[in-house]
């Protein structure tokens, strides 16, 4: 089964973090220089600008037309839409990221960020069938998500990031408060845990020894953690999702619908 949309929720340490105009901006160009624009979703001249130069995949076919003089960065419309987010305060913000690579590994790929300072976190959201599906372009589009989300955790640190898209139960996702409690109801399919949890969670030398098959530091004690593959890479890695969540103290939860694992304490109940 294919999977349209995975979202990332990404847990600011703050609410008010959100309306940071120096920490967003910082934050977009941090995005850009992973060779993307950043662009307001209502910019329908650049949009088409962008599919033609996507369509012109020879170097020689873009020289001299209206699209030679593209290049990665963020939109002064964005800027300036952002400026005035924040000083109104509104409930959400959101812009498209475009990827300006031309190879046909990378070609093409496109995202959606949205602030949401009132739930307390950035929400990315990507075309997974579009775009994750059919090595080594899949591959490649994934690794480019994957890095996405990297940059935004160096520019945040925040408290948590995790994935999810439409096979799980939607009640599984955290809000901010549970997150800010350390209380997880659920071990993510692909999870930046940033360095309370990973204390909660038994600390780094237990994190490590799990047979996860992507496991590594982050550089403030967090931890960067897939315990499994999903179901478009292939790999010869001995990884199990549930055996990493027991591994990090997850019990099963029985009176959920799927296979569903929740924060034990130390004595092996569940929480409340």
């Amino acid at each position: 089964m294919t999977v349209p949309h995975t979202w990332a929720l990404s847990f600011v340490r703050e609410r008010a973090q959100l309306y940071d105009y120096e920490q967003l901006q910082h934050f977009c160009q941090q995005l850009a220089e992973h060779d993307c624009y950043l662009a307001l979703d209502i910019e329908i001249g650049f949009t088409a600008l962008w599919q033609k130069y996507h369509a012109s995949a020879q170097p020689k076919a873009r020289r001299g037309s209206s699209v030679s003089n593209l290049k990665a960065g963020v939109s002064e419309n964005l800027l300036y839409a952002l400026r005035t987010y924040c000083q109104q305060r509104q409930e959400l913000f959101t812009f498209q990221l475009y990827a300006m690579a031309t190879s046909d590994l990378l070609r093409g790929m496109t995202c959606l960020v949205t602030l949401a300072p009132t739930e307390g976190y950035i929400l990315l959201s990507v075309d997974a069938e579009r775009f994750f599906y059919g090595a080594p372009p899949g591959l490649a589009k994934y690794r480019y998500w994957s890095d996405l989300l990297r940059i935004t955790y160096q520019c945040w640190h925040p408290l948590y990031i995790h994935t999810f898209n439409h096979a799980g139960p939607a009640e599984v996702n955290p809000t901010w408060e549970q997150v800010q409690a350390c209380e997880l109801l659920l071990l993510s399919e692909f999870g930046m845990l940033g360095p309370e949890l990973v204390t909660k969670l038994g600390g780094e030398e237990h994190f490590l020894s799990a047979p996860a098959w992507k496991i590594e530091r982050l550089d403030d004690g967090g931890m960067f953690l897939v315990p499994e593959p999903p179901s478009y890479v292939k790999t010869s890695i001995d990884c199990s999702y549930s055996a990493v969540a027991r591994h990090l103290g997850f019990t099963t939860a029985e009176a959920a619908p799927d296979e569903v694992f929740v924060v034990a304490d130390d004595s092996g109940s569940k929480q409340e």
